[in-house]
């Protein structure tokens, strides 16, 4: 049985135990540090807000609903005990931790043991569940041993280190190859006074990356295990350390995510930018943004990164610069024509002034150090894509080259066709922009030069805050009110499916309404911010947002559908639902067998259609079969 199959079997086993032999609680021994922890409260904890409490409730009633389908279902659901939906439950409901650690035993057919820990508000709960758990593993069978000194009982399976259940205080405790007694909640301490905590989490990414490469080192060739080794040491994971913490208080939710030493590992590696962003540059994004993303970075850094991290495999290849062979292919140089010409900030916004909002008005823009060698560029490749679309598109394809208020603009455009597509970008004195439509880039020329305020006069913005925003190398807007009203209809249409999903037809069960109004949910609602920083060798990522689930939810919606990202899952939903109609829509005896038919012959035989219509197969259109010359290989159509 593998890992993640025992992890799945764990919270099953959990549901057994005989009330009147409930192991007591193990005596606490020292907690080594865990490779992966995770400490998540219960649903009501989770989501506080009233906003979210017909939700938490509808959720509440899951059990009876499972209870009621597998009457429904009785001869199409293989048998389950009636008291393990009621456990399941407790574990998705309820507050739990998880821990993952190093093995201790040497002879452990694991590397890691796990431990999981279903948390109860009394050491009585914690023994009724304990109780429960044992019922359920001794009707389905399963070798529950007696109670050891420790007070745990053995579940043991072939081929398998024993699962340990036992109860500790108000917690009952699932432990796989080992256990510990640990801090019911790992934390860094990082959230505001007064904040009360709903998730923490703690990724040993370094730890377990050594695992693997020892595990490498013992399964693949030498050659292998070093490439991979260097390219763990190109990324910086062997020292890394991801820890999160999240909470709540009345109004808003907090986060905090740290990785102790990043800071130092980004500089070190070149991709730090040499300033923060500043006043002027939350200035190039409108002050109705939608939502926002700023960030600073160093492309010259970055691109000698991304080149020392691809040599080992290029040099494998015999190529030693590959920029050179670019050089060669295009006459382009990656280096200086495009990257020394590019400056430390970047953005990508959607905004009412720049189209309305939606994802037509989104505009990137790069800030420029050398804005009339990137310029230069830029008319370079257009003259490389216009010869290249009159090579291969016959003229269709073309980029036009305009002016406005003495800005020069360049326009893909699609001569003849009715193709709604017209990506414009635009180089400034000072920066680069780039917009879905002519408008869009031209609404963000006319913010920009206007001088305006930008997005640091955005009262919705400020008041999410959770740091000064000046020398910040990363900057998150998400206008949640703003965008929730254009999504609140597919939200509360999610939570209609999941209140006829709690009622059952052989039951009165009524979880009542799921979403509140519009106005109701949207009263006092808050906007996401997030903040990233270095802060000496650390890097650090604070957030801010609205305390209640659908409110973040209809809002978070509302932005994949309002950006390039719900084009692109769209366009993929499309093009599959296309592909799959195209291929069974080919023919309407597309599921005739044609391997032993010659096409061209049963095209040209003469049935008639109503003869073609009953017929079931090629066998009963074509009389002979072909001669052997002319027998197709293959049994495609």
């Amino acid at each position: 049985m593998s890992l993640f199959a025992s992890l799945a079997l764990a919270p099953a086993l959990v549901l057994l135990q005989d009330p009147a032999a409930a192991p007591v609680a193990a005596p606490p021994t020292a907690a080594p540090q865990p490779l992966f922890s995770m400490w998540i409260d219960d649903m009501p904890g989770l989501m506080p807000s009233p906003k979210d409490a017909g939700l938490v409730a509808a959720l509440a009633m899951m059990d009876g609903r499972l209870l009621d389908l597998m009457s429904e279902l009785e001869d199409q659901m293989p048998p389950l005990p009636p008291q393990a939906i009621g456990v399941a439950t407790k574990l998705m409901m309820g507050r739990k931790s998880l821990r993952v650690y190093p093995a201790t035993d040497p002879n452990s057919p694991l590397p890691v043991f796990v431990q999981l820990e279903l948390q109860q508000d009394s050491p009585q709960l914690a023994q009724q569940l304990a109780g429960s758990v044992m019922n359920l593993l001794t009707d389905m069978g399963m070798p529950l041993g007696d109670p050891r000194a420790d007070g745990s009982r053995l579940v043991e399976m072939p081929d398998m280190p024993p699962i340990a259940l036992q109860v500790s205080g108000p917690n009952f405790v699932v432990s796989l190859g080992g256990s510990t007694t640990a801090p019911g909640r790992p934390t860094l301490g990082a959230l505001p006074s007064g904040v009360r905590p709903t998730m923490s989490m703690r990724l040993d990414i370094g730890e377990i990356s050594e695992m693997f490469l020892g595990f490498m080192e013992s399964q693949a060739s030498t050659e292998e295990a070093e490439q991979m080794a260097m390219m763990f040491d190109a990324y910086g994971l062997q020292n890394l350390v991801m820890q999160i913490d999240s909470g709540a208080d009345a109004e808003r939710s907090y986060s905090v995510m740290s990785m102790p030493g990043y800071g130092a590992t980004m500089r070190s590696m070149g991709m730090l930018a040499e300033r923060g962003l500043t006043e002027a540059d939350y200035a190039m994004v409108p002050t109705d943004a939608e939502w926002a993303q700023l960030s600073t970075i160093n492309a010259s850094g970055m691109l000698d990164y991304m080149l020392e991290m691809v040599a080992p495999m290029l040099e494998a290849e015999g190529i030693e610069d590959p920029l050179a062979i670019l050089r060669e292919e295009t006459g382009f140089d990656l280096r200086t024509d495009i990257v020394d010409n590019l400056g430390s900030v970047m953005a990508m916004y959607t905004s009412r002034t720049t189209g309305g909002g939606g994802m037509l008005s989104t505009v990137a823009t790069m800030e420029l150090s050398n804005s009339q060698g990137m310029l230069a560029t830029l008319n370079r490749l257009r003259g490389m894509i216009d010869q290249m679309a009159a090579d291969e598109a016959d003229g269709y394809v073309r980029v036009r080259g305009w002016e406005h208020d003495g800005t020069p603009l360049m326009t893909l455009t699609f001569p003849g066709l009715p193709i709604p597509l017209e990506a414009t970008i635009a180089v400034t004195g000072t920066h680069l922009v780039a917009g879905m439509t002519p408008q869009a880039t031209l609404g963000a020329l006319a913010h920009m030069k206007s001088g305006g305020a930008g997005l640091l006069a955005n009262a919705g913005f400020r008041s999410q805050l959770p740091g000064d925003p000046i020398g910040a190398m990363g900057a998150q807007f998400i206008d949640i009110p703003q965008l929730a009203g254009d999504s609140y209809g597919l939200a509360s249409l999610v939570c209609s499916a999941i209140g006829n999903a709690m009622r059952s037809p052989s039951s009165t069960r009524e979880p009542g309404l799921i979403m509140p109004s519009y106005t109701e949910l949207m009263h006092g609602a808050k906007p996401m911010v997030m903040l990233a920083r270095v802060v000496g060798d650390d890097l650090i990522e604070e957030g801010r947002a609205d305390n209640s689930m659908l409110v973040n939810m209809a809002g978070l919606v509302g932005m994949v559908a309002s950006s390039p990202i719900g084009l692109l899952v769209g366009a993929g939903m499309v093009g599959g639902v296309l592909g799959e109609a195209r291929s069974s829509a080919s023919s309407p005896y597309a599921d005739w067998d044609t391997t032993e038919y010659d096409f061209e012959e049963w095209e040209e035989s003469e049935w008639d259609e109503e003869e073609w219509e009953e017929a079931d197969s090629l066998e009963d259109v074509v009389e002979e079969e072909p001669e052997p010359a002319e027998q197709p290989t293959g049994g495609g159509h």
